[in-house]
């Protein structure tokens, strides 16, 4: 539950303040493409969503986390969904580490498509 707050609030506040021709301008490589960001992954359940690529999403995966299991366990298994014999995805992980994790996500704000 406090993630889902903590979720609505960063949301809430990366859209203040953003004028929409700033943020399209970032987006203009992939302008109809969805992008995913995790935020400290500290639960198997959240790399479930890489077991398949879709259609209309980034290849690309955005995490920010401090560095620890979880994280390690989160990448492990994107790895093992890219390398696996049978219908293998292509995700590729842009991640930062640190402390700051979540001030670097606002900052950087790689999923802001409007």
């Amino acid at each position: 539950m406090k993630y889902n707050i903590l979720a609505l609030l960063v949301i809430l506040c990366l859209g203040c303040g953003e004028s929409k021709k700033e943020v399209k301008s970032a987006m203009d490589d992939k302008p109809d493409q969805v992008r995913l960001m995790t935020l400290d992954p500290g639960h198997f359940h959240a790399a479930l969503v890489q077991k398949t690529m879709y259609k209309g999403v980034d290849s690309t995966i955005y995490v920010f986390a401090p560095e620890g299991p979880e994280v390690n366990d989160f990448l492990n298994k994107i790895e093992s969904y890219n390398t696996r014999s049978e219908n293998p995805t292509h995700w590729k992980v842009d991640s930062y580490f640190g402390a700051d994790y979540l001030e670097k996500m606002i900052a950087q704000k790689p999923g802001m498509s409007w």
